[in-house]
C-alpha cells in the first residue's frame, strides 16, 4: 500500500512539473513567434563615431547633441557606423553595421562659416575650419522606424 502511494505521488509530481514546462515553453516560444513577425518598423538607437574615436548614442529621446573642438587645421570625419534594435527582445543587445542596410541610411551636412553664413553647394564630409558643421544622420526604411538626428560640431 506504501508503495502505491508513493508511485501515484511520483506520478502526479512528475505529471505537475511536465504541465509547468509546457506552459513555460509556449509562453517563450509565442513571444518569440511575435517577435520575429512584427510588421511594424523597429524603433533604433544610432552609433556616431569621429575619426578622433568620439562616440554618440542617440538613443530614443535623443534628437540632437553638441559637441566642440578647438581648431586645429586638420580634419575630423562624422560617420554613423551602427544601430541597435532596443525594444527587440532577442537583439537588444547587438548592433548592426548600418552599411549592410546602406540603402536605408543617409549623412547631410551643413556648414556654416563664423560669421554664420551658411556655404552653398558644397558637401562637408569632413569638418576642418572654424565654423558650424551640422551633420544629419537620416534613417528611412521599411524595417526600421524613420529617424532623423543632428550632431551639431563647433570648431573655435
Amino acid at each position: 500500500m506504501q508503495k502505491k502511494k508513493t508511485l501515484s505521488r511520483v506520478i502526479l509530481l512528475f505529471t505537475a512539473v511536465l504541465l509547468l514546462l509546457s506552459i513555460a515553453l509556449m509562453t517563450s516560444c509565442g513571444r518569440k513567434k511575435e517577435i520575429l513577425q512584427r510588421e511594424g518598423p523597429y524603433d533604433i538607437v544610432i552609433k556616431v563615431k569621429s575619426t578622433l574615436g568620439d562616440e554618440w548614442f542617440f538613443d530614443l529621446d535623443t534628437k540632437e547633441m553638441y559637441v566642440e573642438y578647438e581648431y586645429t587645421g586638420n580634419e575630423i570625419d562624422f560617420e554613423m557606423t551602427s544601430y541597435n534594435l532596443p525594444y527587440d527582445y532577442w537583439l537588444k543587445d547587438y548592433w548592426y553595421d548600418y552599411i549592410n542596410y546602406g540603402d536605408e541610411f543617409k549623412t547631410d551636412c551643413l556648414y556654416y562659416d563664423i560669421d554664420g553664413v551658411q556655404a552653398e553647394g558644397h558637401q562637408y564630409r569632413s569638418a576642418k575650419e572654424r565654423g558650424l558643421y551640422v551633420y544629419c544622420f537620416i534613417c528611412d526604411g521599411v524595417r526600421l522606424k524613420y529617424r532623423q538626428c543632428l550632431l551639431k560640431v563647433t570648431i573655435v
